[in-house]
């Protein structure tokens, strides 16, 4: 299963983990003298959205230097497979997808701008312990979509 990996820093914020939009030159009107005439603004999307989509597994490192604001966003991700993306489209979990897509066209949903999130997506979220580690707790309802796994500290003699 092929997965993305996503670093958590502490001065992220929720549009981080969606999309941004940048300003793409077009390679065949480069040599134009207008200044605008050959950009474009472009969706990137953050792995969390390519993950969501393709059904990879995400790998969020750092999870404990999400900020607050973060941490309901990725909530709401895992928990009901939704999030609103900054170019106006909303992903859904593929169960209400599909129960649409039964009763209206692809076309129609596209027009809708509904995405449909993967079954097979998944996520790894690799932290440490707060407070004992600079960081903030995560929250109960986030840190309930996890189960955890403590690795204590090997000494040379052990690994080798």
């Amino acid at each position: 299963m092929v997965g993305d990996w996503c670093y958590v820093a502490k001065d992220q914020n929720p549009a981080d983990c969606a999309s941004r939009g940048e300003n793409k030159t077009n390679e065949l009107e480069k040599e134009t003298t207008d200044a605008e005439a050959g950009k474009r603004t472009t969706t990137v999307h953050h792995n969390a959205v390519r993950a969501a989509v393709e059904g990879r597994v995400l790998v969020l490192e750092g999870i404990e230097k999400a900020e607050r604001n973060v941490l309901p966003v990725l909530n709401n991700l895992l928990e009901n497979r939704e999030m609103h993306l900054e170019d106006g489209r909303f992903l859904i979990p593929a169960s209400r997808y599909d129960k649409l897509l039964k009763e209206h066209t692809k076309e129609e949903l596209d027009k809708w701008k509904l995405v449909r999130v993967s079954d097979d997506f998944r996520v790894i979220a690799l932290g440490l312990p707060v407070p004992k580690y600079t960081g903030n707790p995560l929250d109960p309802p986030l840190r309930s979509r996890f189960q955890a796994r403590s690795i204590s500290h090997s000494t040379f003699q052990v690994c080798a």
